[in-house]
């Protein structure tokens, strides 16, 4: 349910943003000129694709390792803080389209940055009313089963949803874009465009949005990539442990977490 709302949400955006775009400019021209609006268009377009994505392959991850058949479903605050975001997005992406001029880029990180306090608003709640108490009750029920393998694996999703490293990224990606709004806010491009081969400032705002974009998704993906793989390998030795019972499979398992 949860996945099928985020695929509607990324849809109708997706529509919004291409109805937007559609004439404001021709498509060669576009991928030719590294002007400041095509560099926030490929951040924006990274951004959208990556936390469509993301969001998909979270839950994914969740539901997997969550089991239990009595599983809570999200409450209606849980969809409006969703469709909040969304709308958020959207404001973004107007603000892309509609508003002219040099407080354009201005614009656009400051509603990044409530896009991203809304972002950390919606997880803390996520996490409190709805993925932990699915999570606990797994737990318990792996315990009473003595099923060790999706104990394993919750425990690594566990640290994957609600680890220190997940809090130390948000406050990271909130930082740097409270920085990039005051270098925006008191024009520190025009200081930095003479050591920068005399490119405009509005460009360097852009390439500084587009460098956090990357930095702040690269670091999710990776933690993504550990968590597949980490998971693939459990039920590896999950299969090893089964075949081969003489298999130490304890032995290694410690190894993981």
């Amino acid at each position: 349910m949860v996945r099928a709302f985020i695929r509607v949400v990324a849809g109708l955006l997706a529509t919004f943003f291409i109805f937007l775009k559609w004439d404001s400019q021709k498509v060669i021209g576009y991928a030719i000129s590294a002007t400041a609006n095509s560099i926030i268009e490929y951040a924006l377009a990274i951004y959208f694709i990556s936390w469509v994505l993301g969001s998909q392959f979270d839950t994914s991850r969740q539901e997997d390792g969550c089991s239990v058949s009595d599983k809570s479903k999200p409450t209606q605050a849980a969809f409006g803080m969703m469709a909040l975001i969304a709308i958020i997005f959207g404001i973004i992406c107007w603000i892309y389209y509609f508003v002219k001029g040099p407080e354009k880029i201005f614009y656009i990180m400051s509603f990044l940055g409530i896009f991203i306090i809304f972002n950390i608003l919606g997880y803390m709640y996520m996490l409190k009313t709805y993925t932990l108490p699915n999570i606990i009750r797994s737990f318990d029920e792996y315990i009473k089963n003595k099923d060790k393998t999706n104990f394993l694996k919750l425990s690594l999703i566990t640290e994957y949803i609600s680890g220190r490293w997940q809090w130390i990224r948000l406050i990271t990606g909130l930082f740097l874009c409270l920085l990039i709004t005051c270098l925006i806010l008191y024009g520190s491009g025009d200081y930095i465009s003479p050591y920068l081969f005399n490119i405009p400032p509005n460009t360097i705002y852009a390439i500084m949005i587009l460098f956090y974009i990357l930095f702040i998704e690269m670091w999710m993906w990776c933690k993504r990539v550990w968590i597949f793989y980490s998971l693939r390998n459990i039920d590896k030795l999950a299969y090893y442990d089964g075949k081969f019972p003489n298999y130490n499979f304890n032995k290694i398992t410690k190894y993981l977490t």
